[in-house]
């Protein structure tokens, strides 16, 4: 759960562990040239095999015409330098695509926005490289190329992962295995599962992301697929990391660095020098780890890939920090918070901040080390939340469940012809017997006919009975629906009978007190009047307070969301408990009666953590995508047993389930004892629902 990361938790993580967290970004950037056709090149010396390679295209660039070949060649060009030369990559890129747009080639026009929008995203253009995409995808999405539609689907999720959106990645993910799975690619969904399988990981999913990967390392071996093996390795050997397996990663250090010594791709080099440096840092052997580190920084420098240097710039700022070498410490680490700000890596801004925080601690700087620190705590949540871990496990387990119920849709599809086909050799057969057996066939069909009124009979007896219990439903609502708005009503009289009634005798009691004050000037001297003036002064603004709680007028006159807002700072003012809210998608308002009912939930929940959870923070999540409206509210208290039949221990809960009942919603409670609570809602917003 994310309240359960509290800062001190954390600084003992992230003082062990906060190198070790870069498993997604290395399937990311496989994933994205995966698809495209001069990948074969891997293992082998750098000049002599690019020489030759650029040689050989470069003489079929010169010779060629003006067409959809040369196109080709120019993106075979793109994806050779896109190991080692973004610029020159870049460069091939736009070549292709005025050559595809002057001769009108929409599938060059397509692939090339598509790879130079994997190139601005690694250089930190992350608006550019998404309008790219968006271009590339009206291209295919014209052409129906369902693969290069998955292709896409696959950097948009790069994209979110590189902005820390794994939710959001997560579902990019999902998507293209799922039409890779379609099409049956298995190479390809083999990538964006892996890419998936990144995402566990860096959502603290280690051993489920262990599990997949010796999967997809199984799968890799069993189709010879060179370029994948490695990436399985790589996850294998950061995720037993993360886990402190330290014995089983060393398992995977020998064969990775035999790949980043050889290979010609300096991405997955850096990569997986990063990750052995890691490994040494978790073993304290800070010397060996910055050898590593500085080797996989020589890497990402030369590729120009702008996210791995910041991380790798703050993996050596971490180790010379350890090696108290402060001078190198302090350049590296500004350097990163440089490289990440401008190439919009919130992951290194992050961590880097943290570290510099560590290191204005130790040179005896408290001021500037709270400064830093507080950057990093702005960025915490933002980064790793516990709705991302939800979502990608709700994401792995709909896709299993998705290809389940296409199991279950064929073998029912089997039983309805099988069934078909028995009915059509009964037909042949009664046609091939009427005449034959004339008498028996009418007896037949006289009994038929009567079984067929019993039948009809029973069938409208149940009809009834169906109808009879949906009225009856209906008629709980109407009630429920009756009963709520009564009460809701009630709570406006009430909360205007004391605002305008109670509040104003409040007030002008106060203003006499205040004129006797001034008129009997000995008054003054008296403890008892001051007293006296200082209590209706209390008691008006407790009968404000009240009225407010009752029907906040934020609720009515700017939405669901400031009236929330305002009831997280009301409680968090009292210091005892801290109430953040996080909202997405909320640009529209709903009805006022869905907003009302809405807000008493989220009231009503919060009143259950004051009294009962004995919680220091808490948090609250609306989360909107089209129809779909998810609440989450989470506190890190002492937990219940959701199985108790003690009813005044859950008389709260049973309101708060009435209701998300009343809305059609669906609710589910997580507590563990000494943990916290975690209460998700989710609801679907009908037209009625939404403002007009």
């Amino acid at each position: 759960m994310l309240l359960l990361k509290k800062l001190s938790f954390q600084l003992f993580r992230l003082n062990i562990t906060q190198n070790i967290s870069m498993t997604g970004f290395l399937f990311r950037w496989r994933a994205t040239f995966s698809l495209l056709t001069f990948t074969s090149i891997i293992h082998a010396q750098v000049p002599e095999l690019y020489k030759k390679t650029t040689d050989s295209l470069q003489h079929v660039l010169e010779t060629s015409k003006e067409d959809s070949n040369k196109v080709k060649t120019l993106m075979e060009l793109l994806n050779v330098y896109i190991d080692f030369d973004m610029s020159g990559a870049n460069e091939f890129g736009r070549m292709a695509n005025d050559l595809s747009k002057k001769i009108n080639y929409r599938f060059g026009i397509g692939r090339s926005y598509y790879s130079l929008a994997t190139i601005a995203m690694n250089g930190g253009l992350h608006k550019t490289a998404d309008s790219l995409f968006s271009l590339s995808e009206e291209i295919f999405g014209d052409l129906k190329r369902e693969d290069r539609l998955a292709m896409i689907y696959n950097g948009r999720g790069n994209l979110a992962f590189m902005q820390g959106n794994y939710w959001l990645a997560g579902d990019y993910y999902t998507k293209a295995t799922e039409i890779y799975e379609k099409i049956k690619d298995t190479a390809d969904a083999l990538t964006a599962y892996q890419n998936l399988i990144a995402v566990l990981g860096e959502t603290n999913n280690y051993e489920r992301a262990i599990i997949l990967a010796k999967k997809s390392l199984k799968i890799a071996e069993s189709i010879q697929d060179t370029i994948q093996a490695p990436y399985a390795l790589q996850s294998l050997l950061v995720n037993y990391c993360n886990l402190g397996n330290l014995e089983e990663a060393k398992k995977y250090i020998d064969p990775l660095f035999i790949t980043a010594e050889t290979t010609v791709d300096f991405n997955i080099a850096a990569e997986i020098y990063n990750s052995i440096g890691n490994y040494y840092f978790l073993k304290k052997e800070w010397s060996q780890s910055l050898v590593y580190f500085k080797k996989g920084l020589t890497k990402a420098e030369t590729l120009g890939n702008q996210y791995l240097v910041a991380q790798l710039l703050k993996s050596v700022g971490a180790a010379y920090l350890k090696l108290k070498d402060y001078p190198s410490a302090k350049s590296n680490l500004d350097s990163a918070l440089l490289v990440a700000d401008k190439s919009n890596n919130r992951r290194a801004i992050y961590e880097a901040s943290f570290l510099l925080g560590e290191y204005f601690q130790q040179t005896g700087k408290p001021s500037d080390a709270n400064r830093y620190l507080l950057l990093h705590l702005e960025l915490k949540d933002s980064i790793l939340n516990a709705d991302t871990r939800n979502h990608v496990s709700y994401l792995e387990a709909l896709f299993e469940s998705n290809k389940k119920e296409m199991e279950i849709d064929n073998l029912k599809l089997m039983n309805v012809e099988k069934e078909l086909s028995v009915v059509k050799k009964n037909r042949l057969l009664v046609a091939g017997g009427i005449g034959a057996a004339a008498l028996l066939l009418t007896v037949g069909l006289l009994y038929r006919s009567s079984k067929q009124k019993q039948l009809l009979a029973e069938k409208e007896q149940l009809v009834q009975h169906q109808q009879i219990r949906f009225l009856e439903k209906q008629q709980q609502l109407v009630s429920m629906q009756s009963m709520i708005n009564g009460q809701e009503t009630e709570r406006t009289r009430i909360a205007k009978d004391l605002h305008d009634g109670l509040g104003g005798l409040f007030s002008t009691l106060k203003m006499y007190f205040s004129t006797l004050q001034h008129e009997v000037t000995d008054l003054k001297q008296s403890d008892l009047f001051q007293k006296s003036i200082s209590l209706v002064g209390t008691a008006s603004t407790e009968v404000r307070r009240i009225a407010h709680n009752m029907m906040p007028e934020s609720l009515m006159k700017l939405g669901l969301t400031n009236a929330v807002k305002d009831l997280c700072d009301n409680i968090s003012a009292g210091k005892l408990l801290q109430v953040s809210l996080e909202v997405h998608g909320m640009k529209e308002r709903l009805n006022s009666s869905t907003e009302i009912m809405l807000y008493r939930i989220i009231q009503e929940l919060l009143n259950n953590i004051i009294k009962h959870a004995q919680a220091s923070e808490a948090i609250i999540q609306f989360i909107r995508d089209d129809n779909r409206l998810s609440v989450v509210v989470e506190d890190n208290g002492r937990g219940f047993n959701t199985e108790s039949t003690d009813e005044a221990a859950h008389a709260g809960i049973e309101t708060v389930k009435s209701r998300v009942n009343y809305l059609n919603g669906k609710l589910t409670i997580d507590s563990q004892k000494g943990i916290g609570t975690t209460v998700m809602m989710d609801f679907l917003i009908n037209e009625e629902q939404a403002v007009s």
